[in-house]
């Protein structure tokens, strides 16, 4: 969660923010719509649990202030971060202005648009708020079975309800008794996070957005990309969050994509039993376990495959949540 209010912002992202703002009132939506970071309970436990041992200084002040903003805030930070990373490594700037923010609906999808001279890279609600959800029952809920048994009937309802989930369905008292575990899992929900805008971003460095427009009624269109552009946008994302890390903050980077997958992938599973046809990304992006695969492929080939134990101890919980949901 790296997502801080910037004042007086340039002229060039009003003008990227505007266009956002146009392209949701053509569906009838504002950033009203816009969920908060954080669900309130937890915004309060780790305003308790971290304001007593992180330094009392403005960044930190500032940081937890942000918990209460809405999601674009944090959607904005980890854009502005990407960028500043790449150049950091010597890349260009991304050649096309954009604005990154959430479009609120409850699909789990992502999608980088052009409307009018800018680009939009957007981000369902449903997305985020079901990562957050599984990573925080998964991290933070000490009984397991008890975590897969929340979670499945979370799943459930998204796929045949199409409901996100509401913070009541995944606050949990174990999520309050130990800031540090609810700082550590939030970091892997912000490197799943990224990883997201990282693939997005890519394919707009990528140049896959040329000739394809978003039409002029709104709302997220089905993109004709081939499966190349996907896991090639797939890998310089992961090239992003890895590249000279070291540490936790590498750690968590190759969790990221892990959880991603593996969420996709229960989604999948369980789309597969019923008829969901509101989860239709697999229509235009490879199977989630041929993309995990090619991330596996490569974390090898880069020799991190043995510290990506954080997201293969979540795979194998989405596994076990999957299992459940068939046998029931």
């Amino acid at each position: 969660m790296k997502g801080f209010a910037r004042q007086s912002p340039p002229r060039s992202e009003m003008r990227t923010k505007a266009a956002y703002q146009r392209f949701l009132a053509q569906s009838g939506l504002s950033e009203f719509d816009v969920p908060p970071i954080m669900p309130m309970p937890l915004i309060e436990s780790a305003k308790q649990c971290w304001g007593k041992s992180l330094p009392p200084d403005d960044t930190w002040q500032q940081f937890l202030s942000s918990l209460e903003s809405n999601s674009n805030v944090l959607i904005e930070g980890i854009a502005g971060s990407l960028e500043e990373r790449l150049s950091s490594l010597g890349a260009p700037r991304t050649p096309i202005p954009y604005y990154a923010g959430v479009f609120p609906t409850n699909s789990f999808n992502a999608q980088a648009v052009l409307i009018d001279d800018v680009a939009l890279i957007l981000i369902d609600t449903g997305c985020f708020s079901v990562l957050e959800a599984l990573i925080l029952l998964w991290g933070c809920v000490e009984d397991v079975q008890e975590s897969l048994q929340r979670a499945a009937k979370i799943v459930v309802d998204y796929v045949d309800n199409y409901v996100a989930p509401e913070p009541t369905k995944y606050d949990h008292p174990d999520m309050h008794r130990d800031g540090y575990k609810l700082l550590a899992y939030s970091m892997i929900v912000t490197k799943t996070e990224e990883f997201v805008i990282g693939h997005e971003l890519g394919h707009l460095r990528f140049g896959h957005l040329l000739g394809q427009r978003a039409p002029g009624t709104g709302g997220i269109y089905t993109a004709n990309r081939s499966w190349d552009d996907e896991i090639s946008a797939d890998i310089f994302s992961l090239d992003l969050l890895t590249h000279q890390r070291d540490g936790l903050d590498l750690r968590t980077g190759c969790a990221g994509p892990y959880v991603f997958f593996a969420t996709a992938r229960l989604l999948e599973r369980v789309r597969q039993r019923g008829s969901a046809e509101r989860l239709s990304w697999t229509d235009t992006h490879p199977p989630s376990i041929m993309r995990a695969a090619v991330l596996e492929r490569a974390l090898s080939e880069l020799g991190l495959l043995e510290i990506a134990d954080l997201g293969q101890r979540f795979n194998w919980w989405a596994e076990e949540c999957a299992s459940l949901i068939e046998r029931s």
